[in-house]
């Protein structure tokens, strides 16, 4: 491809820095090369020869189940009963500026992908969720990589965390794989999303939806009974939504759950809305699809499809990365996008949306509104692409938030072109505004852009009147070389420009310091929750320094967690 003199030019920087910038791009490699072998031109861990034709499209934890490297895991943990020692130990000592580890995992395996939610009668009271890789440890168990934690005191420290358990699917008992989003009711009833799908075959697979009841009684993850770890009385109640058996000859295999509840007092007040990517397992069909479950968890409805795509139209034919929010008045309003082209330089995300009028019938999702076009993005981030020189996964991942009668839908943008077809060189966070649920949009408004990256962005309204925050990972304090990377969020009272930004990390994190997934993988997705003048924003970095000892390493590590940085509204 093409390459613009200013790219070659930063190719050039990059270069420059990767040799000489302690623990860069190029030590990390050389801490592959021995178990992996010479690495593709991107550095980035292959998909095994017996991966199915989904597995390429399917969210990162999906696809790191079929990579070379998931493998070589899976039979290091295997053969020591701990996480593989072969990798290259890092031994800086750990950043402390007053956030929380959120989470007690005494080992250093790493954590990523991130959610959170706050009780509404108490801001204090924090639910987390992440994937946890502790889900690598020996049985006896069945490995359950679907994480959560909790804190009674605004995250200063950690009461409890765990893994959602495994659960019967279809007649098999299936562990529970991560994708996890965490939500809560006006009565402070925690429910938590996740995908559970069999380890080894990718078969049964499904969508299940937790239920951990308020604070005040004796079960739930803030009850005495709920002792931590899979024990049953901290998410006592779980509901299939939807499963399949996915074979060569037909089914379905269900990604990239997302959940929201209702928490207005519309005809579905305390329902559970929960959307999902489906895939083909026969064909390259896609799909987006939405169910209703009572709050109870008693029942949920059938999924209802919003869009979908044959996967015959083009290389790159599919719909991933959905994303919902329930509106003041009830409505649901659901985000995603649709790829087309034939390779990522000439990819297109179509930003999409649809809006759902809530009803009280419990068998039904509620009035369908129509398909909008949010925005035809002729720059998005692609599909498997990383910025430079970085190899984690990332992609254009549109979020929604609504204030009031406005719905603010933003997404990350690439800048200038691709490197190799797998690098972008810059991205800006950018957004829309429709008051009248997707009739018409305004302008493209600005939420962060400049020199740099700046991608992952998640969204939050404290309140019908209140501001709208985003937050999303910058690179941008780490000139000229752009490589390390820190969180920000941004405020604006009406949802568009101008965006005030606020960084929340003071440190840098360096990406690549975690010695299980170095920087081929940090997730899809951190995320974003507020209320009143309080917020709170969860996400992955390598600040915290642990005992390589229970994991098979010497010496101290800086290792993948998951931080809570909590932080005031205006």
């Amino acid at each position: 491809m093409k390459l613009r003199l200013k790219t070659v030019f930063l190719l050039a920087l990059h270069v420059v820095s990767a040799l000489t910038l302690a623990g860069g791009v190029l030590s990390a490699r050389s801490a592959f090369s021995a178990e992996e072998g010479p690495p593709p031109s991107t550095g980035r861990p292959a998909l095994v020869p017996d991966a199915p034709h989904w597995a390429s499209r399917a969210s990162s934890v999906v696809w790191l189940r079929h990579t070379t490297k998931w493998q070589e895991l899976k039979s290091a943990a295997a053969a020591r009963g701990l996480a593989p020692p072969a990798l290259e130990a890092h031994t800086a000592t750990g950043v402390v500026f007053g956030q929380t580890v959120f989470n007690k995992d005494a080992s250093a395996l790493p954590q990523n992908e991130t959610s959170v939610a706050m009780d509404p009668k108490n801001a204090n009271r924090v639910v987390g969720g992440y994937n946890d890789y502790r889900g690598l440890l020996p049985p006896p168990a069945l490995p359950n990589f679907t994480g959560w934690s909790i804190s009674t005191d605004g995250g200063v420290t950690v009461a409890k965390d765990g893994q959602l358990r495994s659960v019967t699917i279809l007649g098999v008992s299936v562990p529970s794989q991560g994708d996890p989003v965490v939500a809560v009711d006006t009565n402070g009833n925690f429910f938590m999303g996740s995908l559970q799908f069999d380890a080894d075959f990718m078969s049964p697979s499904g969508i299940t939806v937790f239920r951990s009841p308020a604070a005040g009684g004796s079960t739930g993850v803030f009850g005495s009974s709920c002792t931590g770890g899979t024990n049953v009385d901290c998410w006592p109640t779980v509901n299939v939504v939807a499963a399949e058996t996915c074979t060569s000859s037909g089914g379905h295999f269900y990604d990239k759950d997302y959940i929201a509840v209702d928490r207005s007092t519309s005809a579905a007040s305390g329902s559970v809305y929960v959307i999902w990517t489906l895939f083909g397992c026969a064909d390259s069909s896609s799909a987006i699809q939405i169910a209703k479950c009572t709050n109870n968890l008693a029942s949920c409805t059938a999924p209802v499809t919003l869009d979908s795509t044959t996967g015959t139209g083009a290389a790159l034919d599919f719909v991933q990365l959905s994303h919902l929010t329930v509106g003041p008045t009830g409505k649901v309003y659901v985000t995603w996008v649709a790829h087309s082209g034939n390779s990522p330089d000439v990819e297109t995300d179509s930003i999409r949306l649809r809006v759902i009028t809530p009803t009280a019938s419990a068998s039904s999702i509620g009035t369908l509104g129509p398909l909008r076009t949010v925005q035809t993005e002729t720059s998005p981030i692609p599909w498997d692409t990383a910025p430079y020189p970085a190899r984690f996964r990332t992609a254009t991942y549109p979020k929604v938030g609504v204030q009031g009668s406005r719905a603010v839908i933003v997404w990350d943008r690439r800048v200038g072109d691709l490197l190799l077809d797998a690098f972008y060189m810059g991205s800006s966070i950018l957004g829309k505004t429709t008051d009248n649920d997707g009739a018409s949009f305004s302008a493209v408004q600005t939420v962060s852009s400049g020199a740099g990256f700046r991608y992952q962005p998640t969204i939050c309204v404290a309140s019908s009147n209140g501001p709208v925050v985003v937050g999303y990972a910058s690179h941008q304090n780490d000139a000229p070389w752009f490589h390390r990377q820190d969180w920000y969020v941004a405020t604006s009272f009406t949802g568009a420009a101008p965006f005030t930004p606020l960084r929340v990390t003071p440190v840098s994190n360096d990406t690549e310091q975690d010695p299980v997934l170095s920087d081929t993988f940090i997730g899809d997705y951190p995320e974003v929750a507020c209320q009143g003048k309080v917020g709170y924003l969860h996400y992955t970095a390598n600040y915290a320094a642990k005992s390589g000892s229970s994991s098979g390493f010497s010496g101290v590590i800086r290792q993948q967690d998951t931080f809570l940085g909590k932080f005031s509204l205006p």
